[in-house]
């Protein structure tokens, strides 16, 4: 998730404290959808751009920020306190699973019948989406209220980074959260050159390689979401872990080895944990 991203759904959370978060979601989806539905209709008539293209990205990246927003405090509200850690478990092994199936199936489904069909796949997710939300009666909160004016979203982000800012404990997993995740996000585009220079590898093999690390991601989900362990132990495990599997890719010679070590990073489902 990038800066802006992040900026975004510090929004979107305030939003949740306040509004339905099941209108949020469903606006959301709405909006990508739409957006996914024009950009069909301009590639058949011929009229996309790689500027509509590039604007279509950042309204579909707003979509997403304000929607994660609504989404994260709608599990604990639906499960309880109890079956939260288990619901963000199984939440972040499906995402990761539709990681591992939707490239290959996205490029065969290119593949054969070419842009627009699989636009229009996409465009109909989040129709699908829409219909899931709308099947819940609600995700809280308990008694939501008018959509919040600027200066109310901004009191409550200044609100929560003071909150944040005092408390030890929740700043310092904050702020190795976001230099992890900056790190990684970076980590995992140079893995693309990095295997195409080094290993030679086809564009298959790079996307079976980024198919490993979400069932890497995904069965960590799995496994997390039933343990007990301490968070703070876990973390200082975790991150310890991770980065000793980070030091093998640049020093091992076989494609083979740089993929399983890397999908082995442990990271990602306990940090989604904590933050609940």
């Amino acid at each position: 998730m990038t800066r802006k991203q992040r900026r975004l759904t510090m929004i979107g959370g305030s939003l949740a404290d306040r509004v339905d978060r099941r209108r949020t979601m469903l606006a959301c989806d709405a909006l990508r959808c739409a957006v996914m539905t024009a950009l069909c209709v301009l590639l058949a008539t011929g009229r996309l751009t790689i500027g509509i293209v590039y604007g279509a990205v950042m309204v579909l990246s707003v979509g997403a920020a304000l929607f994660a927003g609504s989404q994260t405090p709608s599990i604990r509200y639906v499960l309880g306190v109890d079956g939260a850690r288990g619901g963000v478990a199984a939440l972040h092994a499906t995402e990761q699973t539709v990681n591992l199936v939707a490239p290959p199936l996205g490029g065969a489904l290119m593949g054969v019948v070419g842009p627009l069909p699989a636009l229009a796949v996409n465009a109909f997710t989040y129709l699908w989406s829409q219909v899931a939300i709308a099947s819940v009666s609600t995700f809280g909160p308990d008694a939501p209220g008018r959509i919040p004016k600027p200066r109310e979203i901004a009191a409550d982000v200044a609100d929560g980074w003071r909150q944040l800012m005092a408390d030890r404990s929740m700043r310092i997993t904050t702020l190795c959260s976001l230099g992890f995740n900056t790190i990684g996000s970076v980590g995992f585009v140079v893995l693309i050159p990095f295997f195409k220079r080094v290993f030679t590898a086809s564009d298959g093999a790079v996307g079976v390689a980024f198919g490993v690390f979400a069932a890497g991601a995904a069965i960590g989900s799995f496994v997390a979401g039933r343990t007990h362990w301490p968070v703070g132990r876990a973390l200082i495990v975790a991150n310890l872990f991770d980065a000793v599997l980070w030091l093998v890719p640049p020093w091992v010679h076989a494609m083979p080895a740089a993929v399983i070590t890397s999908a082995s990073s442990p990271n990602i489902p306990i940090q989604k944990q904590r933050r609940m």
